[in-house]
């Protein structure tokens, strides 16, 4: 008996001790499933975070719904996703982005299933929904023979993936809190694809309001016109426009010459006075390659192919003339474009002379949009005198570039006016007072394509509404609306960018405090060559290097305040300092400062007289 209760006790430890190995063996299993399980959802939630933050509103609706359902497509497998947003108007819902799980259409790559997969039929997902679509969390449904999954994404839109037949508890509580944290990025999204919308149909809607205003407004734009128009009548290689004035003569307008060519010709003073001794006693003058005339003609015009020239007397006083180029010669071609030329001649002068008086109301609409711009930084004491600054920085680079009294006239214009494009958005975001979500911020970029619409379809002037355009484009690229680089971005708008960094760092805000004058400088420098053109920032540099050393004996700063900081005198006027000069402003008692959202710790009228002071 005792030898058959050992023999039992032996076989109960044996199946014990197998059992418990069973048992370990079996936890560990468990253990390693669950681990690789949970490194699995570990692995997708982090993957469906990144491509989640990748997210950009630029990239636009679409680009950015795909990628949606690419996070999706990370934790489920199916063969369809739909991403349908809602309509805040109808509240139905609308098909906006589609991706197949197949070897033909796009990389959804599902890396864990919760799902059993559905044989049966393809399933096109419907182009619109009704309201109830809309449901209050992840649910189940069956449309038609198609077992569906519907992932609300707040109010904004809904996700349905199928056909499937299943989800299991944890999946659904992975794709919850993606969900969830899908609804602020997608809101953002569509409202900034809205308002892209919007300003699109205003910029599309005017385009041809732009051009009839640019033609009908701005002489140049007639006279480009004209010119064309004559130069294709004629059958001529290209032509030219020079006008009088005040006893020197300009290029207005040149029509089939190249770059180069062109910038010499207009340089070339000597050459448009030669031109107009041979038209000066008659009203139309031919020559051609046999004639000595010819060769008293600079070399960049054979260098085009020019064996003939025919130029025009513009008017009875003689204030110009136009000339026309062929590359073959023609006996008969100066008398049968004579009567042409004599006809559109009429024209194009009365034009220019009705014109005269259309110029001054393009001038009264500058002016008046001006008034508005000044309306605009006075609205906040921190930004008041912007516009009066950005111009006057403007032609300081404009003019130390030595460019033509026209071309400088037009940058300082676009600089007053680069931010006049906030109008057209909301009262609420230019009077904003903190910082710009970036939602926000994606609408307040449309406001350089706004503010060019603006100023071209009330003015006429493409040259400004252009300079505005690009004013916010970066040398690497980098910029917007455009994505202009380098030297393709306007020299005006590279110059504009300038003034408007400069200020921006000078310039403090509710939510923080403004750069010191070198602190600013210094800024520049970094930015060269990247955000802002490298040459015009040495040369904005020089200049104010230059000014300081001429005030580096004198014990006060740069200028009056009100003067250096482009402040108007409506608010000056009852502040004690207006009208003395040689003061140091934040010396003296009582002083308005906070009026326009200085104080005088970091005003950078002061910030540079103490750096100076201590050179």
């Amino acid at each position: 008996m005792v030898k058959k209760g050992i023999e039992l006790a032996g076989q109960y430890w044996y199946w014990g001790l197998l059992l418990m190995l069973v048992f370990i063996v079996t936890l560990i299993v468990i253990n390693l499933q669950i681990k690789s399980r949970a490194n699995t959802l570990r692995r997708q939630l982090a993957s469906a975070e990144r491509i989640i933050q990748s997210m950009n509103p630029k990239k636009g609706l679409g680009d950015n719904l795909d990628q949606i359902l690419e996070v999706i497509g990370e934790v489920v497998e199916a063969p369809t996703y739909g991403f349908y947003m809602r309509d805040q108007k109808t509240k139905s819902y609308h098909l906006k982005a589609v991706r197949y799980q197949s070897k033909d259409f796009g990389a959804v790559r599902p890396s864990y299933s919760g799902l059993a997969s559905y044989q049966g039929e393809s399933y096109l997902p419907p182009l619109t929904l009704p309201p109830q679509t809309q449901v209050p969390h992840i649910t189940q449904t069956v449309e038609g023979d198609y077992p569906l999954v519907i992932m609300p994404i707040g109010d904004e839109g809904v996700i349905r993936v199928g056909p499937l037949k299943n989800i299991d508890d944890k999946t659904k509580a992975l794709l919850k809190s993606l969900t969830e944290s899908l609804v602020s990025i997608v809101r953002t999204i569509r409202i900034t694809e809205e308002i892209r919308d919007q300003a699109q149909i205003v910029i599309s809607s005017g385009k041809a309001q732009q051009k009839i205003s640019s033609v009908t407004m701005d002489p140049k734009s007639m006279i480009d016109i004209i010119l064309q128009l004559l130069v294709q009548s004629l059958n001529a290689q290209g032509g030219f426009f020079v006008e009088r004035e005040n006893g020197d003569f300009q290029i207005s307008s040149i029509v089939g010459m190249d770059h180069q060519a062109r910038g010499k010709l207009k340089k070339d003073k000597e050459t448009l006075r030669y031109m107009d001794s041979l038209i000066k006693n008659q009203d139309l003058f031919s020559l051609n390659k046999e004639d000595e005339a010819y060769f008293h003609l600079p070399p960049y015009f054979a260098a085009l192919g020019m064996e003939e020239m025919t130029l025009l007397k513009f008017s009875a006083s003689h204030r110009g003339y136009l000339g026309f180029w062929y590359t073959s010669a023609n006996e008969d071609r100066s008398y049968y474009g004579k009567e042409n030329l004599q006809t559109i001649l009429h024209f194009m002068q009365s034009v220019v002379q009705f014109q005269a008086p259309l110029r001054e109301f393009s001038d009264l609409y500058f002016h008046i949009l001006k008034v508005l711009a000044s309306l605009l930084d006075n609205l906040s004491p921190y930004t008041v005198g912007r516009s009066e600054l950005m111009s006057r920085y403007a032609i300081v680079m404009a003019k130390a570039l030595g460019l033509r009294d026209e071309e400088i006239h037009d940058i300082a214009l676009a600089a007053y006016l680069s931010n006049i494009g906030v109008l057209g958005l909301s009262s609420e975001l230019f009077q904003k007072d903190g910082k710009f979500s970036e939602e926000e911020y994606e609408m307040m970029k449309l406001h350089a394509e706004v503010g060019s619409s603006i100023v071209s379809m009330i003015t006429g002037n493409e040259r400004v509404a252009t300079l505005i355009l690009h004013h916010h484009e970066r040398m690497d690229g980098f910029g917007y609306p455009s994505g202009l680089k380098g030297e393709d971005i306007p020299l005006g708008s590279r110059v504009i960018a300038i003034a408007e960094t400069f200020l921006a760092k000078v310039s403090g805000r509710s939510y923080r405090d403004p750069l010191t004058f070198d602190e600013a400088l210094e800024l520049l420098e970094s930015a060269a060559g990247t955000q802002l053109d490298e040459e015009l920032v040495d040369l904005f540099i020089r200049w104010h290097t230059e000014k300081r050393k001429s005030m580096q004996e004198r014990d006060f700063s740069l200028g009056p305040c009100w003067d250096m900081l482009g402040v108007p005198e409506s608010i000056c006027e009852k502040c004690p300092i207006y009208g003395r000069k040689e003061v140091k402003c934040w010396e003296q008692p009582h002083n308005l400062c906070q009026a326009h959202g200085k104080s005088c710790e970091t005003c950078f009228v002061r910030t540079e007289f103490i750096n100076r002071s201590m050179v």
